[in-house]
């Protein structure tokens, strides 16, 4: 009975005066076999779990890793597509050029299958992103061990079918890519349906000990992937990271938004070069720039959302004590909660720092 053999005793024969003393029953053969099932996930000092094993490095920071589920957020013609197209071309690259890569390095798939699975496009561009593959790797046709499937044509339920198959007949899989996650549902705010599919992903990634990077549009412009699947889907991934542009000055970003396995990586650069005819990292001056303008603008926002909460902590209130201020905004800091001690102490330090709320003669405190 494999680990009952050593930690499960039979009970012991007993006589009929002693059948009285003990009414329980021995376990049925469906009992044991009930925990027998449970005990095959028990965790154990001898139990053999693999190290994490990278398979998506950003800036040299680890963002995608064999047998868990990873997200790329972003608006419409951000440069999602750019960004996972260097992952996918990275598997088949002798040497990685950051410059071309956009900072992004993946291990070697080694004849390991590597799948992109397309739902937006047209026919005709998937087959360009397939053969840009290629390109970026240096290499002049499909090898066999990559597969681009074009599933545009397909409902949500046929797309999930698929995904059902992909799992089931393919073994080996290094990387896999979905472009977008959200077409293999029927409304991004469906809880039950989105629960299902992310919890599907994640049992597929650990019993295929495959790396899973997903697409997905980002909500307006708050950096937060769209609908209840994208809020799921951040609370359950390996590496979170944003894609954005910069209208302004035609610009386009990777940011970190929640890397579990390695601190967030610096912000990368990248714009679209008309004589390479591709994207490429910013030159180092232009990254410092942006770099202190993304301070500037950081900055700001904090500023702006700190003087929001004081105002609302303070609401008709023209002054107060610093007692009842801190206990005002750990009342009205965030909607509908209660934040703590240490949280509104912070936010009223930060607020005086600010110049947001100053000190009244009387040792009082008031808005600017």
């Amino acid at each position: 009975m494999g680990f009952l053999t050593t930690q499960y005793k039979e009970p012991q024969k007993t006589t009929s005066k002693e059948k009285g003393k003990n009414s329980t029953p021995p376990k049925s053969s469906e009992e044991e076999s009930e925990l027998n099932d449970l005990l095959k996930d028990l965790l154990t000092d001898e139990t053999p779990v693999p190290d994490i094993e990278p398979v998506v490095r950003i800036d040299n920071c680890i963002y995608a890793v064999r047998g868990e589920i990873s997200f790329i957020v972003g608006p419409p013609k951000a440069g999602k597509s750019a960004v996972c197209l260097r992952m996918v071309a990275g598997a088949f690259m002798k040497n990685h050029n950051l410059k071309k890569t956009l900072s992004i390095q993946t291990e070697p798939a080694n004849g390991r299958n590597v799948i992109y699975i397309d739902t937006e496009q047209h026919k005709s561009q998937a087959k360009a992103l397939m053969k840009k593959i290629c390109w970026l790797a240096g290499l002049e046709k499909r090898p066999p061990n990559l597969w681009v499937f074009h599933w545009r044509e397909h409902s949500h339920q046929e797309r999930r079918r698929r995904m059902e198959l992909i799992f089931k007949h393919f073994e080996n899989i290094h990387l896999l890519v979905l472009d977008g996650i959200t077409d293999l549902l029927d409304s991004v705010n469906n809880e039950v349906a989105a629960n299902e599919l992310i919890n599907f992903l994640m049992a597929n990634s650990s019993k295929k000990e495959v790396a899973i990077i997903s697409l997905i549009h980002e909500k307006g412009n708050t950096g937060n992937a769209r609908g209840h699947i994208g809020a799921e889907s951040e609370r359950k991934c390996a590496g979170s990271i944003v894609v954005g542009k910069n209208r302004e000055n035609n610009t386009h970003s990777i940011s970190s938004k929640m890397i579990r396995y390695d601190g967030d990586f610096s912000t990368v650069y990248f714009q679209y070069d008309p004589i390479e005819k591709d994207y490429t990292l910013v030159s180092e001056q232009v990254r410092k720039l942006l770099e202190s303008e993304g301070q500037q603008s950081k900055e700001e926002r904090d500023k702006a959302t700190i003087a929001t909460a004081i105002k609302r902590a303070f609401g008709t209130n023209a002054e107060l004590s610093k007692k009842d201020l801190k206990t005002a905004i750990m009342n009205t800091y965030k909607v509908g909660e209660v934040v703590s001690d240490k949280t509104a102490d912070r936010a009223f330090n930060k607020a005086f720092e600010l110049e947001i709320i100053f000190e009244t003669s009387n040792k009082n405190f008031k808005l600017s």
